[in-house]
């Protein structure tokens, strides 16, 4: 389904009909995780978000931008009617290499029809032929992204939700291994440099074998998705500090496959698949 536009004087307007339940799309919203998969511009290759959803709370957009660098977008969410409107504030902290963008707001209306969702944006203050060029283009592909990912997002969620969900049972401790099973296809497949696994049960079986070896600290740098693929940034700390890879598939709201890699080059040469 298209977006459909209309803009005039300083207003841009987008209506879309998605292929989810109202509740699920406004969801998709307000969940930090849910937004980092869908929102940004085009050639955004990662975006970091921090949610306080609720009325006069705030957020944060950390977005990385290649040949730019990372854009910083604020505001405050004034008006929150779940699962029926949105309204917030935009602004951008200054950057270098582009002119100031002065403050626009933003309210979204979500319009239930039957088990789809009629989305309507608009979005005020666009005062300068810049901004009524970009802004309707990085729309548009922040509108394509959240509807190719409804699909999957109706069952556990997205998959960079999933993966996240994943990472805190993996990482809680051994007690908690047996527990990734249900994020697993049954014919799971793992490839590390020290394991491989051709099914979810063996996966799981070798990590309960482990059991305090993989009692590891770490920290979840970046989590990024591209359709079916997530690719995931991990520091483990200890007496030889390493930093790697995961490189996850989907089938449906399932992990299928999963690869460990010691080398973080080609997760910071751009996005999955990419």
């Amino acid at each position: 389904m298209e977006n459909r536009v209309e803009l005039s004087d300083q207003t841009l307007r987008i209506t879309r009909i998605f292929d989810a339940p109202r509740e699920l799309v406004f969801e998709a919203w307000s969940d930090p995780d849910r937004i980092e998969a869908w929102s940004g511009c085009a050639e955004a290759t990662s975006l970091e978000a921090t949610v306080d959803f609720r009325v006069g709370g705030g957020y944060r957009h950390v977005i990385s931008i290649p040949e730019v660098g990372s854009l910083t977008m604020f505001g405050t969410y004034t008006e929150i009617r779940p699962p029926e409107r949105i309204v917030y504030t935009v602004e951008w902290e200054p950057f270098e290499s582009i002119d100031p963008v002065p403050p626009t707001e933003v309210s979204v209306e979500f319009v239930a029809r039957g088990d789809q969702t009629e989305v309507r944006l608009t979005h005020s203050g666009l005062v300068s032929d810049e901004m009524k060029e970009n802004i309707p283009e990085g729309w548009g592909a922040a509108f394509d992204r959240l509807a190719n990912g409804m699909g999957r997002s109706q069952g556990s969620g997205a998959p960079t939700k999933i993966v996240r969900d994943y990472f805190r049972e993996f990482f809680s401790g051994p007690a908690r291994h047996s527990e990734v099973r249900r994020f697993l296809t049954d014919d799971f497949v793992f490839r590390g440099p020290m394991l491989c696994a051709d099914s979810a049960d063996e996966y799981v079986e070798q990590l309960r074998e482990l059991g305090d070896e993989l009692d590891l600290r770490v920290t979840v740098r970046q989590v990024l998705g591209e359709g079916d693929r997530v690719a995931a940034l991990v520091d483990m700390e200890g007496p030889a500090p390493v930093t790697f890879s995961q490189w996850f598939s989907f089938e449906g709201d399932r992990i299928s496959r999963l690869e460990v890699v010691y080398d973080p080059r080609p997760f910071l040469e751009g996005t999955p698949g990419g």
